[in-house]
């Protein structure tokens, strides 16, 4: 789950900067990297050592209540990811705002 960042505030300013500069110096040279912000957020944490939280901090909403041995979980759920095709959220096209109508 690629969407829980953080830090300590000078860390994460110092992250975003460095990417900006990074994405405005690829485009300048014609270059788009492979996975967007993704690719360019591995390279800055590749020679780093971050804080790696646990499963319980990215579950996958559809494991909730069941057990997969490959992830090392103690069952305890902090933070879950949701599935964006679940009616209940409206779907893909209506949360990344491509529609105004939920579940099209």
């Amino acid at each position: 789950m690629g969407g829980f960042n953080g830090g300590t505030a000078k860390a994460f300013k110092k992250l975003i900067d460095t990417i900006a500069l990074n994405v405005i110096t690829d485009e300048k040279n014609g270059v788009m990297a492979l996975w967007h912000d993704e690719s360019h957020l591995n390279k800055y944490l590749h020679d780093k050592n971050p804080l790696i939280l646990p499963p319980s901090y990215g579950y996958p909403s559809t494991q909730v209540g069941s057990y997969h041995t490959h992830f090392e979980f103690d069952g305890s759920y902090k933070l879950y990811i949701q599935n964006k095709s679940d009616p209940k959220w409206g779907g893909h096209r209506y949360l990344r705002g491509e529609t105004d109508t939920p579940n099209e």
